[in-house]
């Protein structure tokens, strides 16, 4: 046999070898260092509290990496994940930081696809790791994986992401794949319309003149089935998770056990410094799903809600006794020592503070 017939399905078996394994850097918790939060422990994990803002910041200590766009950020925690992940970094020679955040949408693995990135090429001087979380929560850092992914990663990625399952997420309403990630695929739908397309094919092409209606029919109500019994294997997943959290609640208590938590906890409250119900209560947000849901709680007040428009109407709108809830995030300025508040106009009002907290804020105008 010829040395090069020999040296050609090596060849090509080591690059696929290699393909399907690539090389990876991987940091545990411990080559962190703590720029901003409060560390609660470090033994199995680096457990940290956000600091008022919500805020941690981390510095990946003796960084020697090389950054590519083909590369695959991957992080690992114990428990709940932050609500989002920033990577910030910096060349050497220069002042210039870079950010790109993403939102873990609850995923204690979260992963991020840094093609397209900006900047995300080159050797950095510095890499850091900042968390957004909720304040008096905590988030417990693992690892994080830079790496290249081969086919044989992609593969066990797609695995596990029709075999992991998460809660539904408010989103879902609009869109639900039954997969972990939206964004990773391959998703059932497509899956099992493409299966069900080759299997008729092939049953053309071996029965042929044998071949009829009936058979092709068999075939796609047994791909539909096999795809309704997924959709009803989560939906059973899902009731154990919402029976766990509801079950036995009452309708007030429902509410304080779900993710309106916060805002409903402060509407509820802020309704006692409301005294007529004919006032007049302007809420205030940036968010289309904090400033409704801050509207749904306040019902049946007489509530203004303007949705993807200016936060607040003219000062020639209001009158004393109105009240604005604000929910973050928002772009008006509350200046407590003068008290007033400037409106998105450049307007100010004459306003008395009734509640604070956290991600709210209720303000009654004053003469």
């Amino acid at each position: 046999m010829p040395l090069r017939s020999v040296h050609i399905p090596a060849l090509f078996l080591l690059l696929c070898i290699q393909s399907a394994f690539a090389g990876a850097d991987t940091w545990p918790h411990t080559r962190f260092h703590v720029e901003r939060g409060t560390v609660l422990a470090t033994a199995g994990g680096l457990s940290l509290a956000p600091n008022e803002q919500g805020q941690i910041l981390l510095e990946l200590e003796d960084a020697r990496l090389t950054l590519s766009d083909q590369q695959r950020a991957s992080f690992s925690f114990d428990g709940a994940p932050p609500d989002r992940i920033y990577l910030i970094w910096r060349y050497s020679g220069s002042d210039q930081l870079y950010q790109h955040g993403f939102p873990t949408l609850g995923n204690p693995q979260p992963q991020l696809e840094l093609t397209g990135v900006s900047n995300w090429s080159g050797r950095p001087d510095a890499l850091k790791i900042g968390f957004l979380a909720a304040p008096g929560t905590q988030v417990t850092l693992l690892e994080m994986r830079l790496a290249v992914p081969g086919w044989h990663q992609r593969l066990q990625d797609a695995v596990r992401n029709w075999s992991a399952f998460r809660p539904w997420r408010p989103t879902d309403i609009n869109l639900h794949t039954g997969t972990r990630e939206l964004h990773q695929g391959p998703h059932p739908m497509p899956a099992f319309a493409l299966c069900c397309l080759v299997l008729t094919v092939l049953y053309g092409l071996i029965r042929r003149r044998r071949a009829n209606w009936r058979g092709a029919a068999v075939i796609i109500l047994a791909c539909w089935l096999s795809l309704d019994a997924f959709w009803q294997w989560r939906l059973w997943q899902q009731v154990d998770v919402t029976r766990a959290r509801f079950a036995g609640l009452d309708s007030e208590a429902k509410v304080l056990a779900s993710k309106d938590a916060a805002i409903a906890g402060f509407v509820r409250n802020a309704r006692r410094h409301i005294d007529s119900p004919d006032a007049r209560v302007f809420v205030a947000s940036q968010s289309d799903g904090s400033g409704m849901r801050a509207a749904y709680y306040l019902s049946p007040l007489n509530t203004y809600w303007h949705r993807n428009g200016p936060e607040l109407p003219p000062a020639s709108a209001f009158q004393p006794g109105d009240h604005i809830l604000i929910v973050a995030p928002s772009a008006l300025a509350y200046n407590a020592a003068a008290g007033s508040l400037r409106l998105p106009g450049g307007d100010t009002l004459p306003v008395i503070e009734r509640q604070a907290g956290n991600s709210a804020l209720l303000l009654e105008v004053s003469e």
